[in-house]
């Protein structure tokens, strides 16, 4: 018996994950928030990150003080974080902190961007306004 099997290119998930990535984006709403230091944004990443979380459910403060809080709640509650750095410049913006609720993203916070051209400007963080 021959088996069919659906072979994804990795253009092909990279298309998908865009698209995913917008429609969240324009669903919920997208923010863009200037700091003067990378000390500034990182702070406000990891705040946003625990306002994300909390909003589903996390006891944020519990798990900073008893690390496997955060494995126990995240497999009861289907929660997934992961980290992920895109070094291609056109996807830079893509870059940051994605929460997956029950498989479907629930909340982006994109790492800090420098803005080159415009050295006052600092650090760029784009998050979502709504959760």
């Amino acid at each position: 018996m021959a088996h069919e099997f659906k072979t994804d290119t990795l253009d092909d998930i990279r298309d998908r994950d865009i698209l995913n990535l917008e429609i969240f984006l324009k669903k919920k709403g997208r923010i863009y928030k200037k700091f003067k230091s990378a000390a500034d944004a990182h702070e406000f990443q990891g705040r946003r990150l625990e306002t994300i979380l909390v909003s589903m459910g996390v006891n944020f403060r519990r798990g900073l003080k008893d690390p496997s809080y955060f494995d126990n709640v995240f497999k009861e509650k289907n929660i997934k974080v992961e980290n992920r750095m895109y070094e291609e410049k056109e996807d830079e913006w893509r870059s940051g902190i994605y929460v997956y609720n029950r498989n479907e993203i629930g909340g982006f916070v994109g790492y800090p961007i420098f803005d080159e051209y415009h050295l006052e400007d600092g650090y760029t963080i784009m998050y979502t306004e709504k959760l």
